[in-house]
């Protein structure tokens, strides 16, 4: 068909849309004041841009998904949404909109074009039967409600994934989202320094008789214990780790093929500042998984490989050094108390106690060795079927299995280990397969790409469960980089 056709039926799309909001909001200013009607335009008009070009969606989520639910959401109450700590266990994020206009927009240019959206991706169809065998769960939920929502975010993680597997289409939109990744981690390490000299940011709004808008963001120096508050941006300081480690990945692949010498400083200060805020989130997960990424990366880049090991040993001292050295102004300058790290503290606490998961837990702390003790109890019951899709929050009331591995296992049985194994497997022959191929630019990020895997996959283990969006994001955006390798080693 003529790509002129294809132009015009975008336009098209964009306009019957506009023409569909405009009578809505004519027909809405009839009962409701014109100061609701009139943002309530502008906001729909904004995302109608994402139906027209989803891939513009694409890059704003890679902005908006680490900016986490626990920090700013919407929350439905009612007995089904059960509190864990202070808050409701189901909130919702902010980027569904975004999710799901710009799916509904990758669906509309695919029709346009008079053609069936076509996914080239292995992995859709382990994904569909998770999905389907979610909606059979419910069947057997203890809470169904609960089960509902998690049910609705596997979804809309599951839409993400395709989202991104498919605008990345070409050498051009993948730099694009390599850049929107950078960016993002950079402006949220940024705000892990500065959200240090502020006080915590507490809002809560109710909007209708059974939904609040809140906002609650870390900050200041030190936590209710008396111990310096561990880095973190709009997100826990888990999730901040997690992500400055795969900026680290995709920014060291970006700087080996970068010729502006901009670009190259630029990409020495994103490294420089995910390292140094990894540091400082002091998550063990985190730093474990920053060593296995950068043993990898710089013995599997072949730029890197001949000076492979100083460069690690002088990284990680350095590391270790300007982490010591600004942990104890903060301890001298502002405790006024003799010099200590947590690293270090529960560095002391495993030699004392022989435990690694929770050296020295408190006995009025739960945690992750007893959340996963009653997991397993309870999974005895089901161990082929599961217990259901977050039926493992709901049965421990807990924030989620800190596990991903843990956390498909006991929601879905044998169902959700045969489907991790599958992606596991099929990742790891696809990447295995490019490692060799480092001659342009998307052979290079693939190396990069499967480094940030491997500190995802270590800090998976004791952290995260299936259902987190920034997992997927990063998912869909390694299944594009290698759908475009495969095509470019084709040539």
């Amino acid at each position: 068909m003529p790509s002129h056709f294809n132009q015009d039926s975008n336009r098209h799309i964009g306009r019957y849309f506009a023409i569909l909001c405009l009578a809505l909001i004519a027909f809405l200013s009839v009962f409701v004041p014109w100061y609701i009607t009139f943002p309530a335009y502008l906001i729909l008009l904004i995302l109608s841009i994402f139906l027209v070009k989803p891939e513009w969606g694409a890059y704003l989520l890679i902005f908006l998904i680490p900016v986490t639910t626990a920090c700013v959401h919407l929350t439905v109450h009612g007995k089904w949404n059960f509190i864990v700590g202070n808050k409701p266990i189901d909130l919702i994020p902010v980027f569904v909109p975004v999710i799901i206009l710009s799916f509904c927009g990758l669906l509309l240019t695919r029709c346009a074009k008079i053609r069936l959206p076509s996914f080239k991706n292995p992995l859709i169809i382990p994904l569909v039967i998770l999905l389907l065998y979610s909606l059979l769960s419910l069947t057997w939920s203890g809470n169904l409600k609960h089960s509902l929502f998690q049910l609705f975010t596997l979804a809309m993680n599951i839409m993400l994934f395709i989202l991104l597997n498919s605008v990345v289409k070409d050498e051009a939109t993948h730099r694009k989202t390599i850049w929107c990744w950078l960016i993002s981690g950079l402006i949220q390490g940024v705000l892990a320094v500065t959200l240090y000299f502020f006080d915590p940011i507490l809002v809560a709004k109710k909007i209708f008789s059974a939904s609040t808008f809140g906002i609650s963001i870390p900050a200041g120096w030190f936590q209710p214990s008396g111990w310096p508050r561990p880095a973190s941006g709009i997100q826990d300081h888990h999730e901040t780790a997690l992500l400055m480690n795969l900026v680290f990945a995709m920014a060291i692949g970006l700087f080996m093929v970068e010729k502006s010498r901009f670009r190259k400083g630029l990409l020495i200060g994103i490294m420089s500042l995910s390292t140094f805020i990894v540091f400082q989130t002091e998550s063990r997960a985190g730093f474990g998984g920053l060593f296995i990424m950068s043993f990898y990366l710089f013995s599997g880049l072949n730029k890197l490989r001949k000076v492979f090991l100083p460069l690690f040993i002088c990284f990680f001292a350095g590391s270790l050094v300007v982490y010591i050295s600004s942990r104890h102004i903060v301890w001298n300058v502002f405790l006024k108390k003799d010099f200590g790290t947590r690293l270090l503290h529960i560095a002391g606490k495993v030699v004392e106690s022989g435990g690694v998961i929770e050296p020295g837990l408190s006995k009025s702390k739960p945690g992750r060795k007893k959340l996963w003790e009653k997991a397993f109890k309870l999974y005895g019951h089901s161990i082929i079927q599961g217990l259901g899709i977050g039926n493992l929050t709901y049965y421990t009331t807990s924030p989620h299995a800190h596990s991903i591995y843990f956390s498909l296992l006991f929601d879905f049985g044998l169902i959700g280990v045969l489907c991790l194994l599958y992606i596991v497997v099929y990742l790891y022959k696809c990447f295995s397969g490019i490692k060799k191929f480092q001659a342009s630019y998307l052979q290079v990020m693939g190396v990069a790409i499967w480094g940030g895997f491997l500190a995802l996959a270590f800090h998976g283990l004791v952290d995260f469960d299936y259902n987190r969006s920034i997992v997927w994001l990063y998912l869909g955006t390694a299944v594009a980089t290698l759908n475009l390798v495969k095509q470019e080693l084709k040539k």
